[in-house]
């Protein structure tokens, strides 16, 4: 008897494939998944997101969520909202921190020797 194959577990480049998608559906559905895959320190996975995603379906996210753009799935509207806050502050606090490690954490900044030059 054979044993029955292993389940495997999507992937941060699964989420990303879905990120990618044609269909609004499928980066909508990504979005949620990459939360499993993408810590908030984990600046490479962010910014695979974010490149995968793209401004364009993030800025339409954002518009439906606030009852511009497009009427499809405005019983959604709130939702839409809520993901995009939530995606745009995940982003965010990436680009917090890329900043706190140049600027705070880099030797020559801590030292203050950029300060006495």
């Amino acid at each position: 008897m054979e044993a029955a194959p292993e389940k495997q577990s999507p992937s941060l480049d699964d989420c990303l494939k879905l990120l990618r998608g044609e269909r609004d559906e499928q980066p909508l559905a990504g979005l949620l998944l990459v939360t499993k895959f993408c810590k908030g320190d984990d600046l490479t996975s962010l910014r695979r997101v974010y490149d995968a995603v793209g401004a364009r379906f993030l800025d339409r996210l954002l518009r439906t969520g606030m009852g511009e753009g497009s009427t499809n799935g405005s019983g959604n509207r709130n939702a839409y909202l809520q993901l995009s806050a939530i995606v745009f502050a995940a982003f965010s606090l990436g680009s917090c921190i890329v900043f706190l490690k140049l600027f705070f954490l880099d030797s020559d900044y801590a030292s203050g020797s950029v300060l006495e030059s």
